[in-house]
């Protein structure tokens, strides 16, 4: 089964895990939230990977969109919305590739020799949790085995900020953790157990059959 650190997040509560990723009967609703992160998201690729300038909307993050630009002519390697995948055997594959069994897009990846740095561009509250950044590097360390340095960061555009930077280097303890979710998950799928988990978040769940859905 093919994973992604969004999908096993889900996976806090197994009854909207399963509607969203196994049976797929619910839509996930856009909010405003959503379209700003997808728009901010979009603008910042198009203007780091095509040269296109901001729109007038997202002019205030061009600080870090230069500085980007500062590692580049720097000779360093920057690479933007890269998708990647790697199979269970941790060998590196394609995002698409039919024996993918975990996948991610990095926003932002800058390279040289064996270190990398990862940003990551966030829209919403501030909540530091460097769980999906560890997974991207576990990601990254399959396409590139010479990696032997992996830092990353979040940059919360909202408050125009970069929050700390994370030694994301833990490959073996990160490839266990996404092991475990896949024993987990696994284990839920074959026993069909599915059981809700109520918190603050079920006012905003698409799964409105649920008993805890106000």
């Amino acid at each position: 089964m093919k994973h992604s650190y969004t999908s096993t997040r889900d996976f806090s509560c197994k009854r909207r895990y399963y509607h969203q990723h196994i049976a797929r009967d619910v839509e996930r609703e856009s909010t405003p939230a959503m379209e700003y992160g997808w728009l901010a998201h979009k603008g910042l690729e198009q203007r780091l990977a095509g040269g296109e300038p901001l729109p007038d909307n997202l002019a205030q993050f061009e600080s870090f969109a230069a500085a980007i630009d500062g590692a580049r002519a720097r000779g360093l390697t920057v690479d933007v919305e890269r998708r990647l995948g790697m199979r269970r055997d941790l060998s590196a594959c394609d995002f698409h590739d039919p024996g993918c069994w975990w996948c991610g897009v990095l926003d932002v990846v800058i390279r040289n020799n064996g270190t990398a740095l990862l940003y990551d561009w966030k829209t919403g509250k501030q909540r530091e949790d460097p769980t999906e950044l560890k997974i991207h590097a576990a990601l990254l360390k399959a396409h590139h085995p010479e990696l032997e340095t992996v830092k990353g960061r979040y940059i919360w555009l909202r408050a125009q900020m970069a929050g700390p930077v994370y030694d994301l280097s833990g490959f073996a303890q990160t490839r266990a953790e996404m092991e475990r979710l896949d024993h987990e998950i696994a284990h839920s799928l074959k026993n069909e157990y599915w059981p809700p988990q109520q918190s603050g978040l079920c006012p905003w769940c698409p799964v409105k059959a649920c008993e805890f859905h106000p």
